[in-house]
């Protein structure tokens, strides 16, 4: 049985049903006509719902002399439930956008929304994902790479940007598993800004702790400044190599 209730916040003109449909009420609406005020009569009706490239359907409502086009599932919601907070979005449970019945639909946030598209497999991502320019074999070639990000940006025709944000964890985590690579254990070796090893650290370390040398000795044994050395010896950097 299809049940119908009244959306609320769009003017008292609209309602919209279980099964996921909206129409609009019989109503009198006041208009000019040759300089005078007319009653005119409008029939309820079904309105047209148009889908957007993702799937979701929408349609055209008006009120206060102003056009609106939410999403279908908002209204149903909003009809069936309760006006949402300020961070919430109607969800699909089986995350087929399409399906606006009221039993299929729930308040949530973003990430409530793509936690379900990545648990039913329709979230691409990573090499699946229909832009992307490179593989999960680049990817991890870049991310281990000692060479610079501009030549790798270059070599692999991606942006700086891009190489940067993969070395920082902030692109493709499903393989890097969000790890900034300066202090991922799945990194091992010279990062190319770095004038040193992780050898070379140690020693660094070593001869602070055992001989006590000034850092401005130090410095000038490695050919830095005494700030980098004391950053290197008070661990504020290289926090990764013990």
């Amino acid at each position: 049985m299809e049940i119908w209730k009244e959306i609320p916040d769009y003017g008292n003109h609209y309602e919209a049903s279980n099964l996921g449909r909206v129409r609009v009420k019989d109503k009198i609406v006041m208009k000019s006509v040759r300089g005078k005020l007319t009653k005119q009569f409008y029939k309820r009706k079904i309105l047209k719902q148009s889908s957007c490239p993702r799937g979701y359907k929408n349609v055209s409502i008006g009120f206060d002399n102003k056009t609106f086009a939410p999403r279908v599932s908002r209204l149903i919601l909003m009809a069936f439930d309760r006006i949402p907070n300020s961070n919430e979005f109607a969800c699909h449970n089986n995350s087929d956008p399409s399906d606006n019945r009221i039993e299929n639909l729930r308040w949530g946030t973003q990430k409530d929304n793509m936690k379900d598209r990545i648990a039913r497999g329709k979230y691409l991502c990573g090499e699946n994902h229909f832009m992307t320019k490179l593989t999960n074999n680049q990817v991890l070639e870049i991310y281990n790479s000692d060479e610079l990000g501009t030549d790798l940006a270059k070599i692999f025709n991606v942006s700086t940007n891009t190489i940067s944000r993969i070395r920082n964890g902030k692109l493709w985590k499903n393989l890097t598993g969000g790890q900034d690579r300066k202090i991922s254990k799945n990194y091992i070796g010279k990062r190319p800004q770095d004038k040193f090893t992780p050898n070379i650290i140690r020693e660094i370390r070593n001869l602070r702790n055992q001989t006590g040398a000034f850092y401005k000795n130090i410095a000038k044994q490695y050919n830095t400044n005494e700030v980098t050395i004391w950053r290197i010896c008070t661990k504020k950097s290289w926090k990764h190599i013990e």
